[in-house]
């Protein structure tokens, strides 16, 4: 039986997978995705976009499996801060699985948001995960 940090990867997964084939349909190369069982990165992918004289950007990716307009954006995890508070990725990437739309913001925009609307966090599921809500419509709809 998997333990609840195999389970949620497997789902992280699906999420990471559908972005960099994202990435890849629109010319850019993934050239890194995070291994937790190696290092903890703060972002989960890199790309190389050839189209920008090869800048490199590093996403965070989100998948939300609810069909709704509200995003939980993870901000502890068991008293420690994780998710938003500690990621260093340039975007920040959802995709919203039951309604298959990709949806994205820059990372400062949205930590700006959190802050400016005073957003406080609140328990997400039994363990022990804070997250701040967040509207889709404060993120750009990519497909």
């Amino acid at each position: 039986m998997e333990n609840l940090y195999e389970e949620r990867k497997k789902i992280g997964d699906i999420g990471e997978d559908r972005i960099s084939e994202f990435f890849k349909s629109e010319g850019m190369e993934v050239i890194y995705r995070a291994d937790p069982n190696k290092n903890f990165p703060y972002y989960d992918i890199v790309v190389l976009n050839e189209k920008s004289e090869g800048k490199i950007t590093t996403i965070e990716v989100k998948l939300d499996r609810y069909n709704n307009d509200i995003v939980a954006i993870e901000c502890e995890q068991s008293g420690l801060s994780s998710g938003i508070n500690v990621t260093t990725a340039d975007l920040y990437f959802v995709y919203k699985s039951a309604l298959d739309k990709i949806y994205w913001i820059p990372t400062k925009d949205l930590k700006k948001h959190i802050k400016d609307k005073a957003l406080r966090p609140i328990d997400c599921n039994k363990e022990k995960t804070k997250c701040y809500l967040v509207s889709v419509f404060e993120f750009e709809l990519v497909s």
